[in-house]
């Protein structure tokens, strides 16, 4: 006799022969029970398609499976710690960290050599070589920046394109493509220091907002 049971309870408690369970959830302290409360469900297959709780053991002719290909969940959740699919897509929650065919992202999101990231900097002041940005040496060689300049004292955009590269020891850079309302609101400049590139900004008002977005290459 072979019997199929779909039931929306998270346990089927008395069943004999075979068995095959389609149950939302799989729980109990052995899987599905038999007659007795003591006794194990033997030739018993159960396919678990929510999840499963509980432990315990089961017999040597029950198979018990997920099924691999659909993933159910529900409300809001935080998932935390490090995730990794595959080696495909990896999730650094710790550094807030994403990577795609890569293990290791070591900016906001990387996708193998290349990198991805943004950065927001609030002047206050006029100080030159004022840092826009950083990013490791180590880990990269070359940049390319969008750069959206705000200033609230002129009340004025300014807009750039810059292209950065160093050889462990400088760092070369062009900026290009300069869109402003009349007058430069901002320069830019970039230093090495102990393997941490750096672009550095010099603004002609205090009070500004230095949005820029980084695309990064990998030695």
């Amino acid at each position: 006799m072979s019997v199929s049971v779909y039931t929306t309870e998270n346990r089927v408690v008395v069943l004999e022969d075979t068995v095959t369970v389609y149950a939302p959830a799989v729980q109990g302290p052995r899987g599905p029970a038999g007659p007795s409360s003591a006794a194990q469900l033997a030739n018993t297959s159960v396919l678990a398609g929510d999840g499963l709780s509980g432990g315990g053991t089961l017999d040597a002719n029950v198979t018990l499976a997920v099924d691999s290909t659909v993933v159910r969940t529900s409300g809001d959740q935080d998932i935390s710690g490090t995730k990794n699919f595959s080696s495909v897509l990896y999730i650094d929650s710790a550094n807030s960290r994403v990577g795609i065919n890569t293990v290791d992202p070591r900016i906001d999101l990387q996708i193998g050599n290349v990198g991805l990231g943004t950065y927001t900097l609030h002047t206050t002041n006029t100080f030159p070589n004022q840092i826009a940005d950083s990013w490791s040496a180590l880990n990269f060689r070359s940049a390319k920046y969008q750069v959206q300049v705000y200033s609230n004292s002129a009340n004025q955009y300014e807009i750039s394109e810059i292209f950065l590269m160093h050889d462990d020891s400088n760092v070369f850079i062009t900026e290009y493509a300069i869109i402003n309302q009349g007058e430069r609101l901002m320069t830019f400049d970039a230093s090495i220091n102990n393997s941490t590139v750096r672009l550095l900004c010099n603004p002609n008002y205090a009070i500004n907002e230095v949005k820029v977005f980084r695309t990064v290459l990998s030695a």
